[in-house]
């Protein structure tokens, strides 16, 4: 197995960095504006076209993971958020 192979291999083992983990937990939603403050998940949006490009599964995974966290923290939030309110 040469380098390159070596390389490719390890890569895609390779779990998501917290800063990648964040940015899909704090910004799960996926949207398409027109203008650019409206594409605020465009970064998400390259990050998983990436991985699905260079074939990175358990970055795809734990991202997917990542998003089912957030939606279920946010919905939470708002349930706890509307039950102090009546």
């Amino acid at each position: 197995m040469n380098l390159e192979e070596q390389n490719t291999s390890k890569r895609k083992l390779e779990p998501l960095t917290s800063s990648e983990w964040l940015s899909f937990l704090f910004f799960p939603y996926r949207k398409h504006g027109t203008w650019d403050i409206e594409n605020t998940d465009r970064f998400n949006e390259i990050e998983e076209e990436r991985f699905e490009k260079y074939g990175l599964e358990r970055k795809q995974k734990e991202s997917s993971i990542a998003r089912t966290y957030s939606y279920t923290s946010y919905l939470m939030i708002s349930i706890i958020i509307i039950s102090l309110f009546f």
